[in-house]
Order: structure tokens, then sequence, then C-alpha cells
């Protein structure tokens, strides 16, 4: 639509539901073209409208989907501001796409106060905190293309027991799982899970998806010794030459 009756609509929204998808690249037949100065320009006056603390107070339910192929300072900025995160009480859902290198997606924490989230999907940025997206509300979560902490993962499993659908990785940039816990903390870890009387007990669904090895076997150390997942896709993209070196490590960790 164009940017004057989204504005409108964020202005007149009162308490309606609202959903707000907003797309820097335009998608056809699996090709991106270039966007148009004006479709830029008006894809940050919406961003910016979302993030007045006037639309945020005066909305009950929000869900945000923001997708950029490169990089945006001026969409991204009011998410990444190193100040007080951004309050978003209204958020109920967040969706972050953007594909560019480990590195600065891994030096990007998303800081948004936004607690209970029921979905989360961050593909290429870093969370600041897990305790301030995930809670009781949260079913599905996506995460991938930069370096997630084993005790984010561990957090993440603590604070959500409803989860049901969780997603590790990415299509489009490798996803590595950093150990940043002692073996004697794994253990306190695992043992504190397994003994959370909901941790992970409503995973439905496992989703492992280019996670650079030995990710998944760091992650398997830390998920609760009762988990059962009834629905399980392991994806990994590699050049037709190399070995099955990843795939061969994967069926052997005994807790899977």
């Amino acid at each position: 639509m164009r940017a004057e009756h989204a504005l409108a609509i964020l202005e007149r929204s009162a308490a309606a539901d609202i959903t707000v998808s907003i797309c820097f690249s335009a998608h056809h037949s699996r090709t991106f073209r270039q966007l148009s100065a004006v479709d830029i320009t008006n894809g940050h006056a919406v961003v910016r409208a979302i993030a007045q603390k006037t639309h945020l107070e005066r909305i009950t339910q929000l869900s945000l989907q923001l997708t950029a192929v490169a990089w945006d300072e001026d969409v991204f900025a009011p998410f990444l501001h190193q100040g007080e995160p951004l309050p978003m009480p209204s958020l109920r859902s967040l969706s972050i796409y953007t594909w560019d290198s480990e590195e600065l997606a891994s030096a990007r924490p998303i800081r948004i106060r936004a607690f209970n989230l029921e979905q989360i999907t961050i593909e290429s940025c870093n969370v600041w905190a897990w305790s301030v997206f995930a809670g009781a509300r949260t079913t599905h979560v996506s995460i991938g293309g930069f370096t997630l902490k084993m005790s984010d993962l561990a957090s993440l499993l603590e604070l959500a027991p409803n989860l049901d659908r969780l997603n590790i990785g990415s299509l489009y940039r490798p996803t590595h799982i950093h150990n940043d816990i002692s073996p004697e903390a794994i253990i306190r870890v695992r043992r504190s899970l397994s003994a959370h009387p909901r941790a992970g007990s409503r995973l439905t669904h496992f989703d492992a998806v280019s996670v650079v090895a030995p990710g998944l076997a760091l992650l398997c150390q830390i998920l609760p010794t009762q988990l059962c997942v009834p629905n399980m896709v392991l994806i990994q993209t590699a050049p037709d030459d190399e070995d099955d070196d990843d795939w061969l490590e994967f069926l052997m960790i005994p807790r899977i």
C-alpha cells in the first residue's frame, strides 16, 4: 500500500490488532530487484512511525516483520540504540530478516523490551537478552545466521516452557554455536532443565539448518534428558565435493 495509507492506519488504529510487514527487497520468481528511492523512503517513514512512543502506547497488539537483503541503518537503528531498549509492550510477534556477513550480524543485538512474544524469528541479527523476548506465551522460535551462545539457548528453553517449534539455523548464512559454558556448568544446566517441570516438554518440531559442526553436538548437551521430539528436520547445505563428516558426527551424538 502507499505509505500515507499505512501511516493513516497506524494513526487511527485505536485498539485494533495490527500486522506490519515491511520488505526492503522486491522478490519475484526467486530473484531480487532493486527498490526505487521512493519505495525505500516510504519504508523508512513507516518504520519511524512504528517506533514512535505515541503509536506504541496506543496499539494493543502488534506483529512486526522487517526484511532487508542488505543492512539498512535507517530501518534497524531504532531497534539497536545503545541506551535503554525500545519499549514495545504491545509487540506479540517479531520477525527480522537480513543477510549480511556473520561478523556483522553477531555484532548487532536487537534491543527491544517486549516480554512474552508469541513468535520470534531472528535471521542474521543477534539478540540482546532472551529475558525481554521469551516467556510462557512463546511457542515458535526461529534463530540463525549468526553465532549463538549455549547459555542463551539454555535461557530460551527455561524461559519458554511452552515452546512448540524450535528452528536453529539459516539457509542463507551458517550458524555457529559458541560453547560459553564449562563442562561442569553444562551438567548443571542439563540437570536444571531436566528438573524443570515443563522445559522442552511441549516441543513437537525441532529443525536444524546449516548448523556448523560441532554445533548440533553442543546443542544436544544442554537439551533436557526427558526431551522427546516427534518431528525433526535436518538440512545441511554444502558443495557436492565436501564429505559427510558433519552428518556422521551428528549420527554419533549419543543423546539425539
